[in-house]
């Protein structure tokens, strides 16, 4: 028996319902904090724009949207994620975020990159920091990679651990000539500090 491809919505609802495990009243503030954050920061690999249309998919849906996290009943989450997805309506236009991850293939074009600063932290907690996965390196079993496109447009990659004997992630640009300005572009958008991430010589 063929199994149903799972809807292009499941990821998004599950990793909403995933933070949402612990919260026990969908009142006004947690409507508010979701579409910000939705709007602001994005989840997964998704755009606003993305985001808001599989909501809105999976609100017409006839699927049940409690299939993996059922703390809260079907008609509460319905109700949280149709005021959620108008609150998003609300905060039109939508800023373009300060950083988004791009797809693992993007590596390829890192190539020639060198580091440009380096955050003295191991990836997993500039992970949790940035709201984004990184991914295990092909053929390179102990590091790990999160690749970003900042607000500028820039493409950097944020690579832990990079140097021997320790686990600090090394952040690693294409432009090595830009070092400074792409370098105070990612502390903008990640709203990292000067003292988090050193510079590093060419």
């Amino acid at each position: 028996m063929t199994q149903k491809p799972r809807p292009a919505w499941r990821g998004l609802v599950n990793a909403l319902l995933y933070d949402m495990q612990f919260v026990r009243v969908f009142d006004d503030k947690v409507v508010r904090e979701c579409a910000e954050h939705l709007v602001g920061r994005t989840l997964l690999e998704l755009t606003p724009e993305q985001e808001h249309a599989l909501l809105v998919e999976a609100l017409g849906s006839d699927g049940r949207l409690t299939e993996v996290f059922s703390e809260h009943s079907e008609e509460a989450v319905r109700d949280f994620l149709g005021r959620v997805v108008a609150r998003m309506e609300e905060l039109r236009p939508w800023p373009t975020p300060p950083y988004r991850a791009l797809p693992l293939e993007r590596w390829a074009d890192f190539a020639d990159a060198r580091p440009i600063g380096r955050i003295g932290t191991w990836y997993v907690k500039v992970q949790s920091r940035l709201q984004k996965v990184f991914q295990e390196l092909p053929d390179e079993h102990d590091r790990s990679v999160l690749i970003l496109q900042l607000r500028t447009g820039e493409p950097i990659a944020l690579v832990g651990p990079w140097w021997p004997d320790s686990d600090d992630v090394a952040v690693l640009a294409r432009d090595g000539d830009r070092a400074v300005e792409t370098l105070a572009a990612f502390l903008d958008a990640t709203g990292f500090t000067a003292d988090e991430v050193a510079p590093v010589a060419a």
